[in-house]
């Protein structure tokens, strides 16, 4: 008799998981600050060698937001300061 396989299903990498909510959270320049210190946080904590790379990966995704939602923010704080004139 053959045997018939089994479904089973993957369950998804933690890390990636973390990794799409800590850029979900990061909404305003704010947000990417507390992320910033919590991940640096974990960096000083850790001397694995893998771990350290997903975690300064993940420092520069979150810098990239932040940078570009600082950008946002100036962009439109200049606008609004136009507009009062």
């Amino acid at each position: 008799m053959a045997h018939t396989p089994r479904f089973t299903a993957k369950a998804p990498d933690s890390r990636e998981v973390v990794r799409r909510f800590r850029r979900d959270r990061c909404i305003t320049v704010k947000a990417c600050d507390i992320e910033l210190r919590e991940l640096v946080a974990r960096l000083h904590r850790t001397t694995h060698p893998e771990t350290v790379a997903g975690l300064h990966a993940d420092i520069d995704a979150v810098l990239d937001v932040r940078t570009a939602l600082a950008w946002s923010e100036a962009e439109e704080e200049a606008l609004r300061l136009a507009r009062e004139d």
